[in-house]
């Protein structure tokens, strides 16, 4: 009988990278505060306060729009200052697109 032939993430390797990301230490956390309750109604709270992406790059202000926000980001990052998790002035609504870009350019 055949074998079935791999899928994408099969013949990227990803399955074992992605475990083994899983299994790192930082993830256990995020997931277990991400996944919280407390989380989920903080995270609802900021997004009715302001349900606008703060817009910290001025690309929504030059493109003449407004965006929702859908995700909630800490200002103060949590691998700086892990004790901010809960403090909702730590916290601001942002879109995908600007949430995605500074998480990236943050050390």
């Amino acid at each position: 009988m055949p074998e079935r032939a791999p899928t994408h993430s099969e013949q990227q390797g990803r399955q074992s990278s992605d475990r083994a990301y899983k299994q790192q230490a930082r993830w256990v956390e995020e997931e277990r505060l991400y996944g919280s309750q407390r989380w989920k109604r903080l995270r609802q709270r900021v997004l009715k306060r302001a349900p606008l992406c703060v817009d910290p790059y001025g690309w929504h202000a030059e493109d003449g729009r407004y965006v929702l926000a859908t995700q909630v980001d800490h200002i103060v990052p949590l691998r700086s200052n892990g004790a901010l998790a809960f403090v909702e002035a730590n916290l601001q609504g942002l879109c995908a697109r600007c949430h995605a870009v500074k998480t990236k350019r943050q050390p």
